[in-house]
């Protein structure tokens, strides 16, 4: 808010939610990873309270148009074994032994695992301004 002009106007993109784990294979190999994001800090209610204790005030919301983009299991792997998200910057080995290694395998064990997949993305937008 100290940069931000007398009705200025902030504007926060919240995560790039993942696909439905219903409706794709790669998500669902994915599941057992999700005790490793909940920290996240860039939900809707977490942004919320952040911009209240700030004296923001929502004015608007939107979606950014979706983008298909395409992603094979091998190309998810080697993501995750490169600690490509942050969520897996901090995981200790034996939890990366336990958890993660086993998500590995059996990403890399989908049928033709070189085949991208098609995956949309949309991620949410909030304005905010300065009371």
């Amino acid at each position: 808010t100290r940069v931000l002009r007398p009705a200025g106007r902030l504007l926060a993109v919240l995560g790039v939610p993942l696909p439905d784990p219903a409706e794709d294979e790669v998500a669902r190999a994915l599941v057992p990873l999700a005790g490793l994001r909940d920290f996240r800090s860039d939900t809707a209610a977490a942004l919320d309270e952040a911009a209240a204790a700030w004296s923001l005030t929502p004015v608007g919301t939107a979606w950014v148009e979706p983008v298909t983009m395409d992603y094979s299991p091998n190309a998810v792997a080697d993501g995750i074994e490169q600690r490509l998200w942050s969520y897996l910057w901090t995981v200790d080995e034996p939890t990366w032994d336990a958890v993660v290694v086993p998500v590995v395998a059996a990403v890399r064990a989908l049928p033709e695992p070189d085949r991208p997949r098609p995956y949309q993305l949309s991620s949410r937008l909030v304005v905010f301004a300065t009371s």
